[in-house]
């Protein structure tokens, strides 16, 4: 290549590079910018809340310790955040994995009181359905949950191994454990979450496994 070519080369390089430059420039100077629309704090202290999800126009926040259970709000107007009930029942104790989907609460702990299904219907009044306990097979530490909207339940075995377990949930009344998946972590699956088809299992090891579920219903 002789000099000429090579500077032409280098020149075009160069408006290649600056133009990047400028298009880095031009979308910083625009301003990426978040800001606070509002914010609610009825449980002050330290080592208070664990987990929280939304539906509709409502949030809900699981609660540890001397507070355990749900706070729930109305967050329609996210500038005015409005509380509406603290589901706390008896024997409720570390709260900490929590999802709700189409109007069910699946409320768990970690401290053996099991898994929670709670109608939300009306959410400032919540109504129990039913509860899985450990006396059912459902493992005595909940820390994550998830669902997939076709009547599954998953429940990592955080933090003892990487089994998970898949409880039919397609009548919320009536419960039942339909299989157990086992991750390839060494050590265990910390998280799980569903996107389409694929359930994403989070391992603690550092393994994160990816499984098909399009098929789970079928023997």
């Amino acid at each position: 290549m002789n000099f000429l070519a090579r500077s032409v080369v280098r020149c075009a390089y160069g408006i290649a590079f600056f133009t990047v430059v400028l298009s880095v420039q031009a979308t910083f100077a625009q301003g990426i910018h978040v800001t606070l629309r509002g914010n609610s704090n009825p449980s002050p202290g330290q080592w208070v809340y664990s987990d929280v999800v939304g539906d509709g126009n409502f949030a809900y926040v699981a609660s540890w310790h001397n507070t355990a259970g749900v706070w729930i709000f109305d967050v329609s107007n996210p500038d005015a955040p409005k509380f509406l009930t603290h589901y706390a029942p008896s024997a409720t104790t570390n709260m900490q994995a929590i999802q709700v989907l189409n109007g069910i609460g699946y409320f768990g702990t970690d401290t053996g009181s099991g898994i929670r299904i709670v109608n939300l219907a009306n959410p400032a009044q919540p109504t129990p359905i039913t509860r899985i306990l450990p006396t059912q097979g459902l493992f005595t530490i909940v820390h994550s949950l998830t669902v997939d909207g076709k009547g599954h339940l998953f429940v990592p075995h955080y933090p003892a191994d990487s089994q998970v377990q898949v409880w039919n949930v397609s009548n919320p009344a009536a419960p039942f454990l339909q299989t157990t998946l086992v991750g390839t972590d060494t050590d265990s699956v910390h998280d799980v979450t569903v996107k389409n088809n694929n359930l994403i299992l989070a391992g603690w090891g550092g393994q994160t496994d990816i499984w098909d579920m399009t098929n789970l219903d079928t023997p």
